[in-house]
């Protein structure tokens, strides 16, 4: 058999394949529009799913929606948190030069120092349902929770928001590991490796919610992280309430403990400031300091405040509202009505 012949074969093959490719197209087209109108189903929500936003059968895929889905089962009315992480390389310092003393006396680049910084978005509601729910217009999956309350960063502010917790379809890669794996493996939907989009996504369901709270996972590499040193994420409070939820008793206890330790500072701090007894030259100074204690004080609303803390001598109270509004008066700090 000669080349030449067997570069028409090879044509005639490339042109079969071509031809077949565009029927597959065309036939798969017509089932994702005969799926998205209703008209059609294969009796399973999450293959319609899959085949519609894929374009493709996976039962990988499948089975990573499976998965979820089967732990709502039974959870109807429980509390449900999703974790959205994304970790960065980020500078030590903004610019990091050294300096070369070569021939050209040019000056090279160094690159700066590195840390790890992880930031996490929450997001926090009630199911309505046990499963996931779909939307092919979308291509999204969402947790159904009918509202929910979203902080953009772990520790900080909370908002309610009145929809139900939503992902893009391709956002089950960060939810499943081994799709995570079989992702970096194959470099599918390589996109989402360069977007600020998370780099991991993580569901807690009931008591795991409470857990989450209770004990906040710190990144021992991120050497910024301004929760190191607290024992519980009391932010969880917050959104308790916005949700109109009960606040179970211990994060209420760490609550006032940690209220009652930062009266005691502002005391300290503010009895410190008397105990100074400035030369004339540093009273200016004394007093700025006085007043910010003071500011502090009003702030933990001890101006109001009818209980007593003992006092800086042994075996003495102080009647914290008194001790507080008294101060304010000589040093000329405006006490709220």
């Amino acid at each position: 058999m000669s080349l030449e012949s067997d570069l028409k074969k090879c044509d005639k093959l490339v042109e079969k394949a071509k031809k077949a490719g565009e029927e597959e197209k065309k036939l798969m087209e017509d089932i994702k529009n005969r799926v998205k109108t209703g008209k059609e189903t294969t009796g399973d929500k999450i293959r319609d799913f899959v085949i519609y936003v894929n374009g493709w059968t996976s039962n990988d895929v499948e089975s990573a929606y499976k998965l979820l889905d089967e732990k709502l089962k039974n959870k109807a009315g429980k509390l449900l948190l999703v974790v959205d992480e994304t970790t960065e390389e980020k500078d030590l310092l903004e610019k990091h030069y050294m300096a070369h003393d070569d021939e050209d006396e040019k000056c090279g680049f160094m690159p700066p120092p590195k840390h790890r910084v992880t930031t996490a978005t929450l997001r926090l509601g009630v199911l309505l349902e046990d499963y996931l729910s779909f939307n092919l217009e979308t291509q999204k999956f969402a947790f159904p929770v009918g509202k929910h309350a979203l902080q953009f960063d772990k520790g900080r502010g909370w908002k309610i928001v009145e929809e139900n917790i939503s992902f893009h379809a391709y956002e089950i890669f960060l939810l499943d590991e081994k799709l995570q794996k079989e992702q970096k493996k194959h470099d599918i939907f390589s996109f989402l490796h360069g977007t600020s989009r998370a780099e991991k996504l993580s569901v807690y369901l009931d008591e795991e919610v409470e857990k989450y709270f209770a004990e906040p996972k710190i990144d021992p590499e991120d050497c910024f992280s301004e929760l190191k040193s607290q024992k519980m994420d009391l932010s969880y409070i917050a959104a308790l309430k916005l949700l109109n939820l009960e606040v179970p008793k211990k994060f209420l206890d760490a609550q006032d403990k940690k209220r009652e330790d930062a009266k005691k500072r502002a005391l300290d701090d503010i009895e410190h400031v008397l105990e100074e007894k400035p030369e004339p030259a540093y009273w200016n100074a004394a007093c700025d300091h006085m007043r910010a204690a003071l500011d502090c004080a009003i702030s933990l609303g001890m101006h109001n405040d009818e209980s007593t803390m003992p006092g800086k001598q042994k075996g003495t109270t102080i009647n914290v509202k008194e001790y507080i509004t008294d101060l304010c008066k000589q040093y000329g700090v405006a006490v709220p009505k």
